[in-house]
């Protein structure tokens, strides 16, 4: 993804990277402060055992995870790279509730998901105006407090070359 590329997923969503996805954050929040409708960031943090210890996975990995969650989420909301190498989702006019069962969808679909390594993820949300009024206080908010955690689940062998298999 990198800092000047846009992904497209599946024709449907675009993963937008760091800068891209920065500045239409800051923008929304914007707007929704000066509208008072809600918005809530969603970060995914995938990791996986290596060595003994546990590590994120790289950018490119990313946009297969976009490519899970993609169709879960509204045509309207944002997929893109966070600077700490998460995957942001931005959930326009959606509050705590609205959120919570977005989540709960990515939790299902993402444990149903066998991938060619074993990955566990973490979602964090932040809500604004509820948790934060800016980027910086949301991503912390979101990245402190995760809402749900999906388990890791055995690789799939028989797709070295792919990250993915559904």
């Amino acid at each position: 993804m990198g800092t000047s590329s846009l992904t497209i997923v599946k024709g449907q969503h675009i993963v937008l990277s760091v800068n891209w996805f920065g500045f239409i954050l800051q923008w929304a929040l914007r707007q929704a402060l000066r509208h008072t409708h809600y918005l809530t960031l969603v970060t995914i943090r995938a990791t996986r055992a290596h060595v003994g210890w546990t590590v994120d996975i790289g950018a490119p990995a990313l946009t297969d995870i976009a490519e899970v969650v993609g169709p879960t989420i509204r045509e309207t909301d944002l997929i893109g790279e966070l600077d700490d190498g998460r995957l942001g989702l931005l959930l326009s006019h959606a509050d705590d509730a609205a959120a919570l069962r977005i989540i709960q969808r990515f939790g299902e679909t993402l444990g149903d998901v066998q991938f060619s390594v074993s990955l566990a993820f973490v979602i964090g949300a932040a809500c604004c105006p509820t948790n934060g009024i800016d980027m910086r206080a949301l991503v912390a908010h979101a990245m402190s407090h995760p809402v749900l955690n999906v388990p890791a689940r055995p690789p799939v062998f028989a797709a070295p070359s792919l990250l993915m298999t559904v």
